[in-house]
């Protein structure tokens, strides 16, 4: 038999904990060994929440007249019934919970890098290495078609200057060498 769903309990960053298949309704959820999903939480009560489908077809999220209640996880409001479509996000208890139909989009599968693969063998890598052999040659051709100061030069010119004659200083109230 194929599931019906998934409830997902997750973590305080909202990661998955935890996976439990739905196989049918209703899905009975609390602390209580009774229940098809378990949770272990001081806040939750024994028989906390019920989901099953209403006359119309819908998922409904039933509070159990527990002592903390049931919470929509959108504004942390205490509700006592609660409309559950895929990714609808829950509170009971300090226990975060969501449920997804199987149609629910998955995130995107990560590379694993750890088994040795470098990250210079993605075409990515040898793209930018292609691109910097091409600016290092530019550069070179470059440098070598303008002409090349030194450090003499620099020191040299301004020496010359003076030698020639001309005032060194113009400045108001300065004496002008020649």
């Amino acid at each position: 038999m194929a599931p019906l769903g998934y409830i997902e309990i997750l973590d305080a960053k909202g990661n998955v904990s935890e996976r439990v298949r739905v196989e049918s309704f209703p899905i009975h959820i609390g602390r209580a060994y009774t229940n098809d999903i378990v949770v272990d939480d001081p806040y939750v009560c024994p028989m906390h929440l019920t989901i099953e489908p209403d006359d119309g077809g819908r998922l409904i999220a039933r509070d159990l007249d527990s002592v903390n209640g049931l919470h929509l996880r959108a504004d942390n409001k205490r509700v006592a019934t609660l409309d559950l479509h895929s990714g609808t996000q829950f509170r009971i208890g300090r226990t975060l919970m969501r449920y997804c139909n199987v149609e629910h989009p998955l995130a995107p599968t990560i590379l694993d890098r750890e088994n040795g693969e470098s990250r210079l063998a993605s075409p990515y890598a040898l793209a930018g290495a292609g691109i910097l052999v091409m600016l290092v040659l530019c550069l070179e051709s470059y440098l070598s078609a303008i002409e090349r100061v030194t450090v003499a030069k620099i020191v040299s010119e301004p020496l010359t200057f003076r030698r020639s004659g001309l005032p060194v200083s113009s400045a108001p109230g300065s004496s002008l060498r020649r």
